[in-house]
């Protein structure tokens, strides 16, 4: 960060955060620099980074698994909801990324700081892992951005944007689901 607020500096080092990170700002208007399953409280202003980054741990007490990237937090229908990429299926070694697939999925938690659970086929977006993002348009209709990033997709390095059902089941989980219609 600029030690003097000014875009020329000088900079110091304050973590190492990704540059797939995204701001989160929770309930009570706390503002979070979220980042690879880290969040970091900051001035929204920008004037400041705040404490030290709170490391979000799964229901296993682990980090977010097979080298997916948590890359965004959003809170959906009171859950906590941390979207991230990754690689699934195949084989782990040499043609992991070849033989398996780059989905975006997703861990929901009842606390900002978790533990966080995948949910059963918790797959939002099978093919269209990395950097994604999704929104509530004012129509009420959910609405993903993402970048297609693998071979076996319906498209592969191209941006897309597509139309989610997502709602919170009787299990109270919350799925999120491609919807087939046009945005």
């Amino acid at each position: 960060r600029s030690t003097t607020g000014k875009p020329e500096g000088p900079y110091e080092y304050v973590d190492r955060a990704r540059s797939q990170s995204s701001v989160f700002v929770d309930d009570d208007g706390t503002t979070y620099l979220f980042y690879n399953g880290n969040l970091l409280p900051f001035d929204p202003k920008g004037d400041s980074l705040s404490g030290q980054p709170i490391r979000l741990k799964t229901t296993a007490g682990t980090r977010f698994t097979k080298g997916d990237v948590a890359t965004n937090l959003a809170k959906i229908h009171g859950k906590y909801i941390v979207f991230g990429t990754g690689w699934c299926g195949g084989n782990y070694g040499e043609n992991y990324r070849v033989d398996g697939t780059y989905d975006w999925v997703y861990w929901q938690s009842d606390a900002l700081e978790g533990p966080y659970e995948m949910p059963r086929q918790a797959y939002a977006m099978p093919h269209c892992g990395h950097s994604c993002q999704i929104q509530q348009g004012p129509d009420g209709r959910w609405f993903g951005l993402f970048f297609g990033n693998e071979s076996t997709g319906p498209w592969n390095c191209y941006p897309g944007v597509l139309v989610f059902d997502v709602r919170l089941d009787a299990d109270d989980t919350v799925r999120i689901e491609i919807k087939d219609e046009l945005p």
